[in-house]
């Protein structure tokens, strides 16, 4: 039997491409593609969906507590997710007893490229992130960027590192933002999809770990394998990895 999902943000270059993998595959099919102006708490009790994928924007994640409040578990791929959001959403996930998880992003490749960083800050304690994105993305830094970051800077906790850039220093405001002490620099143009670099300085020698996104196609394995992964979980988690053998 088909599981049924409910994909917020159909209409989306993403969330339209998405709908066609979700489509294509034996055991899920999209029963409903609710627009802006529907009313989502309707679709989403008489659509007979059982999964939920949001795709929208950051202004219309309000969205995701209906969709927890209707019975449904919620894969929630975008941006601007906040602690306020979080701590409502785990509320309403041990209410509903359903599941929410949280992927900053979809794709394999950047899981990867985390957790090379997460290692090579083992050893190198002064780290800057550069994140380009194309220019309709509204929020900065992306969710991926700040993700590493808060990666980096528990490994930089653990290990007692001591960067030789001094953190505290007053360093103007184009040395880009931080995140978790880590600077975070965002380019926003035509051109770009998502791209990202992570650049490790030590005396004498420079490690950087790269990511290129080039096709939104690359991200439709992580989108199945995120809706595949609530079945049987409870709760909010965050990350990709939480249903991926191996990470």
């Amino acid at each position: 039997m088909k599981r049924k999902i409910l994909v917020r943000g159909a209409k989306g270059k993403m969330g339209s491409q998405a709908c066609d993998a979700i489509q294509a595959t034996p055991d899920m099919e999209v029963v409903s593609r609710p627009d802006r102006g529907d009313d989502l708490d309707v679709l989403a009790r008489d659509s007979g969906a059982e999964w939920a994928l949001d795709l929208t924007r950051p202004d219309a994640l309000d969205g995701v507590e209906t969709l927890l409040a209707a019975g449904l578990s919620v894969v929630v791929g975008t941006s601007g997710v906040t602690q306020e959001h979080r701590e409502a959403w785990t509320r309403l996930c041990q209410r509903q007893g359903s599941a929410l998880l949280i992927v900053p992003n979809f794709c394999i490749g950047v899981l990867l490229m985390q957790r090379f960083s997460e290692e090579a800050a083992r050893w190198f304690a002064d780290v800057e992130i550069v994140e380009m994105h194309h220019e309709k993305k509204v929020d900065s830094p992306s969710g991926t960027a700040a993700a590493t970051a808060e990666r980096i800077a528990r490994v930089n906790l653990d290990t007692g590192t001591v960067p030789m850039v001094d953190p505290a220093r007053d360093e103007g405001p184009c040395r880009g933002g931080r995140v978790s002490g880590i600077p975070v620099h965002s380019q926003r143009l035509p051109g770009y999809l998502a791209h990202q670099i992570v650049t490790f300085g030590g005396r004498g020698e420079l490690l950087s770990i790269r990511h290129d996104t080039l096709d939104r196609q690359a991200f439709m394995p992580g989108i199945l394998a995120a809706l595949r992964g609530l079945k049987g979980m409870q709760g909010l988690h965050v990350g990709l990895e939480s249903v991926l053998d191996g990470f």
